[in-house]
């Protein structure tokens, strides 16, 4: 994990990175895969509401699996969220 990073987490077998973004209330959706990382969508989080931009590259993954990486990036930003509250 990068300095940057709000956190990770894996599903199906993937390891994911969430980072900030410059662009308000959006994070960044990395794909980690050993020492690289592939940008693989941003999310926009506005009023509680995800919508999700993803790379070509990523296009045809079962439905259910973007909701799965989509949900479990927007608990990783909104616990990082929660603990830069807290301090």
């Amino acid at each position: 994990m990068t300095e940057m990073d709000f956190g990770r987490f894996v599903v199906d077998g993937g390891v994911f990175a969430v980072a900030p973004s410059a662009a308000p209330h959006t994070v960044r959706l990395y794909s980690v895969q050993g020492d690289h990382r592939v940008l693989a969508c941003t999310i926009s989080i506005v009023d509680g509401v995800a919508s999700a931009s993803w790379g070509a590259a990523w296009l045809g993954q079962p439905a259910g699996w973007y909701v799965r990486v989509e949900g479990a990036a927007v608990a990783v930003h909104r616990e990082a969220s929660r603990h830069r509250e807290l301090s």
